[in-house]
Protein backbone atom coordinates (compact mmCIF):
# COMPACT_ATOMS: atom_id res chain seq x y z
CA UNK A 1 0.00 0.00 0.00
CA UNK A 2 1.48 3.61 -0.87
CA UNK A 3 2.05 5.91 2.16
CA UNK A 4 -0.05 9.06 2.56
CA UNK A 5 2.53 10.89 4.59
CA UNK A 6 5.81 12.62 4.31
CA UNK A 7 9.22 12.82 5.84
CA UNK A 8 9.93 15.16 8.60
CA UNK A 9 13.13 16.70 8.89
CA UNK A 10 14.46 14.18 11.39
CA UNK A 11 13.37 11.30 8.83
CA UNK A 12 10.61 9.89 11.25
CA UNK A 13 6.98 9.92 9.47
CA UNK A 14 4.71 12.57 9.68
CA UNK A 15 1.34 13.33 9.92
CA UNK A 16 -0.53 15.88 7.71
CA UNK A 17 -2.11 19.12 9.80
CA UNK A 18 -5.23 20.36 8.41
CA UNK A 19 -5.92 24.03 7.85
CA UNK A 20 -2.87 24.80 5.62
CA UNK A 21 -4.53 24.91 2.43
CA UNK A 22 -4.97 22.10 -0.47
CA UNK A 23 -1.12 21.59 -0.47
CA UNK A 24 -0.34 21.42 3.12
CA UNK A 25 1.81 18.13 2.72
CA UNK A 26 4.04 20.08 0.74
CA UNK A 27 5.14 22.97 2.81
CA UNK A 28 6.25 20.22 6.09
CA UNK A 29 9.87 20.07 6.03
CA UNK A 30 11.67 17.37 3.91
CA UNK A 31 15.44 16.35 4.58
CA UNK A 32 16.95 18.71 2.06
CA UNK A 33 20.39 19.95 0.41
CA UNK A 34 21.28 22.80 -1.39
CA UNK A 35 23.80 23.37 -3.87
CA UNK A 36 25.12 23.17 -7.48
CA UNK A 37 25.02 20.37 -9.83
CA UNK A 38 25.94 20.05 -13.79
CA UNK A 39 22.86 20.04 -15.85
CA UNK A 40 23.94 16.61 -17.73
CA UNK A 41 22.74 15.00 -14.05
CA UNK A 42 19.26 16.30 -13.96
CA UNK A 43 16.33 14.13 -15.60
CA UNK A 44 13.11 15.33 -16.05
CA UNK A 45 10.02 14.08 -14.05
CA UNK A 46 8.48 11.48 -16.55
CA UNK A 47 5.46 12.63 -15.59
CA UNK A 48 5.70 15.81 -15.84
CA UNK A 49 4.42 16.41 -19.39
CA UNK A 50 1.27 14.10 -18.59
CA UNK A 51 0.27 16.72 -16.08
CA UNK A 52 1.59 19.77 -17.20
CA UNK A 53 1.78 21.59 -20.78
CA UNK A 54 5.20 23.19 -21.34
CA UNK A 55 5.47 26.66 -21.28
CA UNK A 56 5.52 28.98 -24.73
CA UNK A 57 5.24 32.12 -26.39
CA UNK A 58 6.11 35.38 -24.54
CA UNK A 59 5.94 34.21 -20.99
CA UNK A 60 8.37 31.77 -22.24
CA UNK A 61 11.07 34.16 -23.71
CA UNK A 62 10.29 36.65 -20.57
CA UNK A 63 12.05 33.46 -18.53
CA UNK A 64 14.90 33.12 -20.94
CA UNK A 65 15.30 37.04 -20.69
CA UNK A 66 15.66 36.99 -16.97
CA UNK A 67 17.65 33.94 -16.55
CA UNK A 68 20.11 35.42 -19.23
CA UNK A 69 20.65 38.50 -17.43
CA UNK A 70 20.53 37.15 -13.35
CA UNK A 71 21.04 34.11 -14.02
CA UNK A 72 18.58 31.08 -12.07
CA UNK A 73 17.66 32.72 -8.86
CA UNK A 74 15.17 30.00 -7.08
CA UNK A 75 17.08 26.55 -7.36
CA UNK A 76 15.52 23.61 -9.04
CA UNK A 77 13.87 20.88 -6.63
CA UNK A 78 15.30 17.56 -7.17
CA UNK A 79 14.96 14.09 -5.96
CA UNK A 80 18.10 11.75 -4.19
CA UNK A 81 17.87 10.48 -7.80
CA UNK A 82 18.30 14.13 -9.64
CA UNK A 83 14.90 13.57 -10.91
CA UNK A 84 13.78 17.36 -11.47
CA UNK A 85 9.91 17.93 -9.26
CA UNK A 86 10.50 21.83 -9.60
CA UNK A 87 12.18 23.65 -12.47
CA UNK A 88 11.51 22.07 -15.32
CA UNK A 89 11.14 24.87 -17.72
CA UNK A 90 14.39 26.78 -16.02
CA UNK A 91 16.01 23.31 -16.90
CA UNK A 92 14.69 24.21 -20.57
CA UNK A 93 16.52 27.47 -20.79
CA UNK A 94 19.65 26.63 -18.89
CA UNK A 95 20.19 23.79 -21.50
CA UNK A 96 19.26 26.16 -24.75
CA UNK A 97 21.71 28.97 -23.54
CA UNK A 98 24.12 26.75 -22.39
CA UNK A 99 24.99 26.59 -18.65
CA UNK A 100 26.70 23.83 -17.17
CA UNK A 101 26.03 23.98 -13.95
CA UNK A 102 22.71 25.36 -12.05
CA UNK A 103 21.32 25.68 -8.40
CA UNK A 104 19.37 22.62 -7.06
CA UNK A 105 17.74 21.68 -3.74
CA UNK A 106 17.76 18.20 -3.10
CA UNK A 107 14.57 16.72 -1.30
CA UNK A 108 15.19 12.86 0.02
CA UNK A 109 11.55 11.77 -1.00
CA UNK A 110 9.84 8.40 -2.57
CA UNK A 111 8.36 8.40 -5.56
CA UNK A 112 4.79 8.62 -4.71
CA UNK A 113 5.73 11.93 -2.61
CA UNK A 114 7.76 13.20 -5.53
CA UNK A 115 4.95 12.60 -8.14
CA UNK A 116 2.88 14.88 -5.25
CA UNK A 117 5.28 18.17 -5.24
CA UNK A 118 5.89 17.62 -8.87
CA UNK A 119 2.33 18.52 -8.71
CA UNK A 120 1.95 20.95 -6.20
CA UNK A 121 4.85 22.65 -6.90
CA UNK A 122 3.64 23.42 -10.51
CA UNK A 123 -0.12 24.72 -9.69
CA UNK A 124 1.61 26.78 -7.10
CA UNK A 125 4.16 28.70 -9.45
CA UNK A 126 1.67 28.80 -12.29
CA UNK A 127 -1.14 29.65 -10.43
CA UNK A 128 -3.19 27.39 -11.92
CA UNK A 129 -3.75 23.56 -12.71
CA UNK A 130 -3.71 23.42 -16.00
CA UNK A 131 -5.89 24.46 -19.21
CA UNK A 132 -6.11 21.02 -21.11
CA UNK A 133 -8.91 19.50 -19.70
CA UNK A 134 -7.10 16.29 -20.01
CA UNK A 135 -3.93 16.93 -17.81
CA UNK A 136 -6.42 18.59 -15.26
CA UNK A 137 -8.34 15.54 -15.15
CA UNK A 138 -5.06 13.29 -14.13
CA UNK A 139 -3.96 15.98 -11.40
CA UNK A 140 -7.75 15.68 -9.84
CA UNK A 141 -7.19 11.95 -10.11
CA UNK A 142 -3.58 11.70 -8.85
CA UNK A 143 -4.55 14.19 -6.01
CA UNK A 144 -7.78 12.16 -5.30
CA UNK A 145 -6.17 9.05 -4.95
CA UNK A 146 -2.88 10.70 -2.94
CA UNK A 147 -5.62 12.07 -0.10
CA UNK A 148 -7.67 8.73 -0.14
CA UNK A 149 -10.28 10.72 -1.32
CA UNK A 150 -13.76 8.22 -1.80
CA UNK A 151 -15.94 8.95 -4.66
CA UNK A 152 -18.32 9.93 -1.33
CA UNK A 153 -16.28 13.14 -1.04
CA UNK A 154 -14.59 12.10 2.18
CA UNK A 155 -10.98 10.08 2.95
CA UNK A 156 -11.67 7.18 4.25
CA UNK A 157 -8.67 7.07 6.76
CA UNK A 158 -7.90 6.28 10.23
CA UNK A 159 -5.19 8.50 10.32
CA UNK A 160 -5.03 11.59 12.42
CA UNK A 161 -5.33 14.87 11.14
CA UNK A 162 -7.43 16.46 8.43
CA UNK A 163 -9.56 14.44 5.79
CA UNK A 164 -9.12 15.78 2.46
CA UNK A 165 -12.56 15.87 0.38
CA UNK A 166 -13.96 16.52 -3.30
CA UNK A 167 -14.09 19.93 -2.37
CA UNK A 168 -10.16 20.55 -1.53
CA UNK A 169 -9.41 18.73 -5.18
CA UNK A 170 -12.07 21.27 -6.85
CA UNK A 171 -10.24 24.11 -4.96
CA UNK A 172 -6.94 23.18 -5.76
CA UNK A 173 -7.33 22.59 -9.85
CA UNK A 174 -9.77 26.08 -9.81
CA UNK A 175 -12.93 24.72 -10.60
CA UNK A 176 -16.54 24.11 -8.82
CA UNK A 177 -17.26 20.18 -6.96
CA UNK A 178 -19.66 19.48 -10.05
CA UNK A 179 -17.49 20.51 -12.78
CA UNK A 180 -14.29 18.43 -10.74
CA UNK A 181 -16.76 15.59 -10.60
CA UNK A 182 -17.55 15.50 -14.35
CA UNK A 183 -13.67 16.23 -15.24
CA UNK A 184 -13.00 12.86 -12.90
CA UNK A 185 -14.59 10.94 -15.19
CA UNK A 186 -12.80 11.97 -18.43
CA UNK A 187 -10.03 9.37 -16.87
CA UNK A 188 -12.01 6.63 -18.28
CA UNK A 189 -11.66 7.61 -21.85
CA UNK A 190 -9.25 5.53 -23.84
CA UNK A 191 -5.84 7.14 -24.46
CA UNK A 192 -7.36 8.24 -28.42
CA UNK A 193 -10.34 10.14 -26.89
CA UNK A 194 -7.81 11.48 -24.34
CA UNK A 195 -5.98 12.81 -27.29
CA UNK A 196 -9.17 14.22 -28.99
CA UNK A 197 -10.06 15.98 -25.71
CA UNK A 198 -6.60 17.56 -25.19
CA UNK A 199 -6.62 19.21 -29.31
CA UNK A 200 -10.08 20.42 -28.17
CA UNK A 201 -11.18 18.28 -30.78
CA UNK A 202 -14.41 17.37 -28.12
CA UNK A 203 -15.86 19.59 -25.65
CA UNK A 204 -15.14 18.10 -22.07
CA UNK A 205 -19.18 17.70 -21.67
CA UNK A 206 -19.61 15.74 -24.77
CA UNK A 207 -15.79 14.04 -23.77
CA UNK A 208 -17.67 13.47 -19.83
CA UNK A 209 -20.55 11.73 -21.82
CA UNK A 210 -18.33 9.30 -24.02
CA UNK A 211 -16.68 8.23 -20.57
CA UNK A 212 -19.77 6.45 -19.76
CA UNK A 213 -19.30 3.87 -22.38
CA UNK A 214 -16.88 1.16 -21.59
CA UNK A 215 -13.55 0.98 -22.92
CA UNK A 216 -14.59 -1.62 -25.88
CA UNK A 217 -17.83 0.53 -26.54
CA UNK A 218 -15.19 3.30 -27.03
CA UNK A 219 -12.89 1.59 -29.25
CA UNK A 220 -15.93 -0.01 -31.31
CA UNK A 221 -16.77 3.74 -31.73
CA UNK A 222 -13.39 4.74 -33.27
CA UNK A 223 -13.59 1.50 -35.29
CA UNK A 224 -16.79 2.13 -36.64
CA UNK A 225 -17.01 5.97 -37.46
CA UNK A 226 -13.04 6.35 -37.55
CA UNK A 227 -12.89 9.95 -36.43
CA UNK A 228 -15.30 11.16 -33.97
CA UNK A 229 -13.69 14.69 -33.87
CA UNK A 230 -16.59 17.32 -33.21
CA UNK A 231 -19.11 14.94 -31.39
CA UNK A 232 -21.67 17.25 -30.05
CA UNK A 233 -22.87 16.57 -26.21
CA UNK A 234 -26.29 15.38 -28.46
CA UNK A 235 -24.19 12.91 -30.77
CA UNK A 236 -22.45 11.32 -27.21
CA UNK A 237 -25.52 10.85 -25.46
CA UNK A 238 -27.00 9.26 -28.40
CA UNK A 239 -24.07 6.81 -28.89
CA UNK A 240 -24.60 6.01 -24.97
CA UNK A 241 -27.99 5.31 -25.64
CA UNK A 242 -27.56 3.45 -28.75
CA UNK A 243 -24.82 0.91 -26.68
CA UNK A 244 -27.41 0.34 -23.90
CA UNK A 245 -29.67 -1.12 -26.58
CA UNK A 246 -27.41 -2.83 -28.20
CA UNK A 247 -26.23 -4.55 -24.75
CA UNK A 248 -30.05 -4.88 -23.80
CA UNK A 249 -30.71 -6.71 -27.25
CA UNK A 250 -27.44 -8.65 -27.15
CA UNK A 251 -26.54 -7.02 -30.68
CA UNK A 252 -22.76 -5.62 -31.91
CA UNK A 253 -22.76 -2.25 -30.60
CA UNK A 254 -19.89 -0.84 -33.55
CA UNK A 255 -22.52 -2.58 -36.48
CA UNK A 256 -25.42 -0.93 -35.25
CA UNK A 257 -23.08 2.24 -35.03
CA UNK A 258 -22.25 1.66 -39.03
CA UNK A 259 -25.79 0.83 -39.32
CA UNK A 260 -26.73 4.49 -38.07
CA UNK A 261 -24.02 5.91 -40.07
CA UNK A 262 -25.57 4.64 -43.36
CA UNK A 263 -28.95 5.97 -42.31
CA UNK A 264 -27.34 9.59 -41.86
CA UNK A 265 -25.03 9.34 -45.14
CA UNK A 266 -27.91 8.22 -47.58
CA UNK A 267 -29.87 11.09 -46.42
CA UNK A 268 -27.28 13.58 -46.86
CA UNK A 269 -27.12 12.33 -50.27
CA UNK A 270 -30.45 12.57 -50.79
CA UNK A 271 -30.35 16.25 -49.28
CA UNK A 272 -27.29 17.02 -51.96
CA UNK A 273 -28.92 15.47 -55.01
CA UNK A 274 -31.95 17.73 -54.31
CA UNK A 275 -29.64 20.52 -53.40
CA UNK A 276 -27.66 19.96 -56.71
CA UNK A 277 -31.34 19.46 -58.73
CA UNK A 278 -32.18 23.11 -57.06
CA UNK A 279 -29.00 25.22 -58.23
CA UNK A 280 -29.13 23.74 -61.82
CA UNK A 281 -32.97 24.63 -62.13
CA UNK A 282 -32.01 28.44 -60.27
CA UNK A 283 -28.90 28.48 -63.19
CA UNK A 284 -31.69 28.17 -66.32
CA UNK A 285 -33.19 31.26 -64.55
CA UNK A 286 -32.89 34.07 -67.33
CA UNK A 287 -32.17 37.38 -67.19
CA UNK A 288 -34.02 39.97 -69.28
CA UNK A 289 -32.39 43.43 -69.65
CA UNK A 290 -34.31 46.27 -71.56
CA UNK A 291 -32.21 49.02 -72.77
CA UNK A 292 -34.09 52.52 -71.95
CA UNK A 293 -33.28 55.06 -74.48
CA UNK A 294 -34.63 59.05 -74.92
CA UNK A 295 -35.96 58.24 -78.31
CA UNK A 296 -37.21 55.23 -79.48
CA UNK A 297 -38.03 54.31 -83.04
CA UNK A 298 -40.92 52.23 -84.58
CA UNK A 299 -38.81 49.19 -85.07
CA UNK A 300 -37.14 49.76 -81.81
CA UNK A 301 -40.72 50.05 -80.03
CA UNK A 302 -41.78 46.97 -82.31
CA UNK A 303 -38.93 45.16 -80.83
CA UNK A 304 -39.61 46.35 -76.93
CA UNK A 305 -42.98 44.77 -77.68
CA UNK A 306 -41.75 41.71 -78.44
CA UNK A 307 -38.86 41.33 -75.49
CA UNK A 308 -41.63 42.38 -73.01
CA UNK A 309 -44.07 39.46 -74.60
CA UNK A 310 -41.14 37.17 -74.22
CA UNK A 311 -40.03 38.44 -70.74
CA UNK A 312 -43.94 37.61 -69.96
CA UNK A 313 -43.64 34.26 -70.90
CA UNK A 314 -40.46 33.48 -69.23
CA UNK A 315 -41.62 35.39 -65.83
CA UNK A 316 -44.81 32.63 -65.94
CA UNK A 317 -41.49 29.64 -67.25
CA UNK A 318 -39.62 31.36 -64.12
CA UNK A 319 -42.96 30.84 -61.85
CA UNK A 320 -43.25 27.13 -62.88
CA UNK A 321 -39.72 27.17 -61.78
CA UNK A 322 -40.50 28.27 -58.21
CA UNK A 323 -42.68 25.72 -58.08
CA UNK A 324 -40.38 23.23 -58.75
CA UNK A 325 -38.02 24.38 -56.19
CA UNK A 326 -40.51 24.36 -53.48
CA UNK A 327 -41.33 20.31 -54.46
CA UNK A 328 -37.45 20.25 -54.26
CA UNK A 329 -37.01 21.66 -50.99
CA UNK A 330 -40.18 20.01 -49.36
CA UNK A 331 -38.98 16.55 -50.78
CA UNK A 332 -35.85 17.08 -47.91
CA UNK A 333 -38.24 16.95 -45.37
CA UNK A 334 -39.46 13.61 -44.19
CA UNK A 335 -43.02 12.15 -46.02
CA UNK A 336 -45.52 13.01 -43.34
CA UNK A 337 -44.55 16.98 -44.14
CA UNK A 338 -44.25 16.96 -48.16
CA UNK A 339 -47.82 19.09 -48.22
CA UNK A 340 -46.88 21.29 -45.56
CA UNK A 341 -46.53 25.29 -46.18
CA UNK A 342 -42.45 25.97 -45.53
CA UNK A 343 -44.40 27.60 -42.33
CA UNK A 344 -45.45 24.64 -40.88
CA UNK A 345 -41.81 23.98 -40.13
CA UNK A 346 -41.20 27.38 -38.64
CA UNK A 347 -44.53 26.54 -35.84
CA UNK A 348 -42.87 22.89 -35.14
CA UNK A 349 -39.26 24.19 -34.88
CA UNK A 350 -40.93 27.27 -32.32
CA UNK A 351 -43.12 24.79 -30.57
CA UNK A 352 -40.10 22.79 -29.60
CA UNK A 353 -38.15 25.79 -28.85
CA UNK A 354 -40.94 26.89 -27.07
CA UNK A 355 -40.95 23.88 -24.88
CA UNK A 356 -37.80 23.96 -24.05
CA UNK A 357 -37.55 27.40 -22.71
CA UNK A 358 -40.92 27.08 -20.93
CA UNK A 359 -39.22 24.33 -19.22
CA UNK A 360 -36.48 26.45 -18.16
CA UNK A 361 -38.13 29.42 -17.05
CA UNK A 362 -40.24 27.29 -14.95
CA UNK A 363 -37.75 25.27 -13.40
CA UNK A 364 -35.09 27.40 -11.99
CA UNK A 365 -32.83 24.28 -10.79
CA UNK A 366 -32.88 24.00 -14.19
CA UNK A 367 -31.27 26.77 -15.30
CA UNK A 368 -28.77 26.65 -12.71
CA UNK A 369 -27.97 22.95 -14.08
CA UNK A 370 -27.49 24.16 -17.83
CA UNK A 371 -25.46 27.54 -16.78
CA UNK A 372 -23.10 24.88 -14.74
CA UNK A 373 -22.37 22.41 -17.30
CA UNK A 374 -21.52 24.96 -19.70
CA UNK A 375 -18.18 26.96 -20.55
CA UNK A 376 -18.35 30.57 -20.49
CA UNK A 377 -17.65 30.81 -23.77
CA UNK A 378 -20.83 28.36 -24.64
CA UNK A 379 -23.04 30.34 -21.87
CA UNK A 380 -21.97 33.86 -23.34
CA UNK A 381 -22.51 32.43 -26.90
CA UNK A 382 -26.30 31.18 -25.78
CA UNK A 383 -27.24 34.33 -24.35
CA UNK A 384 -26.50 36.37 -27.12
CA UNK A 385 -28.22 33.82 -29.57
CA UNK A 386 -31.52 33.84 -27.44
CA UNK A 387 -31.26 37.92 -27.67
CA UNK A 388 -30.78 38.11 -31.11
CA UNK A 389 -33.59 35.15 -31.52
CA UNK A 390 -36.31 37.25 -29.43
CA UNK A 391 -35.44 40.26 -32.03
CA UNK A 392 -35.86 38.29 -35.07
CA UNK A 393 -39.11 36.70 -33.61
CA UNK A 394 -40.88 40.24 -33.23
CA UNK A 395 -39.51 41.35 -36.64
CA UNK A 396 -40.95 37.72 -38.23
CA UNK A 397 -44.29 37.87 -36.48
CA UNK A 398 -44.58 41.74 -37.65
CA UNK A 399 -44.27 40.75 -41.20
CA UNK A 400 -46.56 38.16 -41.39
CA UNK A 401 -49.27 40.03 -39.45
CA UNK A 402 -48.98 42.20 -42.27
CA UNK A 403 -49.20 40.14 -45.04
CA UNK A 404 -51.93 38.86 -43.31
CA UNK A 405 -53.73 41.82 -43.27
CA UNK A 406 -52.72 42.27 -47.30
CA UNK A 407 -54.45 39.03 -47.83
CA UNK A 408 -57.65 39.60 -45.76
CA UNK A 409 -57.87 43.05 -47.65
CA UNK A 410 -57.93 41.32 -51.03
Amino acid sequence: MRRRYCRNHSGDAGQPSGGEGYFAERKRRWRRVSGKIAIKKLNPHPKNTHYFTDVDGEKYEEMKRSIETHGIRDALKVTTAYTVVSGHQRLRIAKEIGLEAIPVEILDVDEWEAEYLLIAENVERRGQAETDSMKKSRIAKFLQEYWGVQHGGERASGQNGHLKTTADIAESIGESEKSTRRILKLNDLIPEIQTLVSDKKIGTTAAEQLAYLTQDEQRALLDAKGDISGTSVQDAKGYRSQAKEAEESGEDFAEKIRELEQKITDAEKRADKAETERDEIAQKEPEVQVERVEVMPKKKAEELQSIQQERDELEASLSRTYSRLQDLEKAKRSQSQVDQSPLFDILRTTSVLNGYLKSIAENPRYADDLAGYANDETLSKSIAELSNLESLARQTSSLLKREETVILEN
